[in-house]
């Protein structure tokens, strides 16, 4: 029989620490600056994980924004494309639009808003006087025995009916008569003195004249002054139908005597 392997005796780790470890004085520590230091570093990286944690949300807002700004360019890029298939020009809008900005806020333009605003800000304390006038007026008229708004309703009738009965020929007419000397003071005044006697005549009344009496009444001073008024109208009329006729004038010129 072959004989049973000798068994070695186990070693406890404490009967061998000597060896290990040799008994000696302990390390010492990290000097006071090195481990204040140490702290700091910890102190700033702390800090810098925390802001980088507060601006994670910023960052997935800005990936998320672009994208979406992306989308918003590729539906433009598409919308103008349709534009253009249409016969579009949309970047010559968008010039005539800039153009047009540029324009509104223009130094002068924008002092006419400023007085268009102001006006627009005045405008209901100059209605209020305008209708107080129109009360006024409104009263005066039914003192004197006159309804406004029967006035009113029989001149909107005329001018209507004006209107409707007035043509091309007519205005025309009656530029004519406004550039004419028809509507002069003193045209007036003599039409109103032949029609103050015209009317002074027929009150009066007349009885027939023969020629023995015409001959009569031409020695009165009167008569004289009236026949001598007809004499040089005639002479006046007579030069001015010499003259060519005026080119924006609708009335035909008289033909000329003959003899």
């Amino acid at each position: 029989m072959n004989p049973s392997p000798r068994r070695l005796p186990m070693i406890d780790a404490t009967e061998t620490s000597h060896v290990s470890n040799p008994p000696g004085p302990p390390a010492d520590p990290a000097p006071p600056g090195q481990r204040s230091m140490e702290a700091l570093i910890l102190r700033r990286l702390d800090a810098l994980d925390a802001k980088l944690d507060r601006l994670s949300p910023l960052l997935e807002m800005g990936t998320a924004g672009s994208g979406a700004m992306a989308a918003m360019v590729d539906v433009a890029d598409e919308e103008v494309r349709h534009l253009a298939e249409q016969g579009v020009d949309a970047d010559a809008r968008l010039k005539r639009l800039f153009h047009l900005l540029l324009e509104l806020t223009r130094e002068d333009t924008l002092e006419r808003f400023e007085e268009a605003v102001k006006l627009a800000r005045d405008l209901p304390g100059m209605l209020a006087a305008g209708v107080d006038v129109l009360d006024v007026e409104a009263g005066q008229l039914r003192d004197d025995g006159i309804d406004p708004m029967e006035a009113l309703t029989n001149g909107a009738r005329a001018a209507l009916e004006f209107g409707v009965a007035v043509g091309p020929r007519e205005v025309r007419s009656l530029k004519a008569l406004l550039a004419s000397d028809a509507l002069a003071p003193e045209a007036i005044e003599v039409v109103s003195m032949a029609a103050n006697a015209l009317v002074e005549t027929r009150m009066r009344g007349c009885g027939p004249m023969g020629p023995l009496s015409l001959l009569g009444a031409l020695r009165d001073p009167q008569v004289q002054k009236g026949l001598g008024f007809l004499v040089e109208v005639g002479r006046s009329f007579g030069a001015a139908m010499q003259r060519p006729p005026s080119v924006s004038s609708p009335v035909p010129a008289l033909p000329e005597d003959p003899s």
